[in-house]
């Protein structure tokens, strides 16, 4: 009838601009943010890791990250 649902709001050659802008940041400052959280989670990443290898437990994270592949 006149009903539809679309799971996808845009067509294909709009999601690098649904991806990289936002409605209420400016571009500059929308980089910015996303390059924060991007050094967060890195930073968190490099910290696991090393404390693992701290620990002497760096076969155990390795096959540990293996198997949830």
């Amino acid at each position: 009838m006149g009903l539809s649902c679309s799971l996808f709001p845009w067509e294909n050659w709009e999601w690098p601009k649904a991806f990289a802008t936002s409605q209420c940041m400016k571009p500059k400052s929308y980089f910015y943010f996303r390059a924060l959280w991007a050094l967060l989670f890195l930073g968190h990443l490099c910290a696991d890791v090393l404390q693992n290898a701290y620990e002497g437990e760096m076969q155990l994270y390795l096959l540990t990250l293996r198997l949830w592949e």
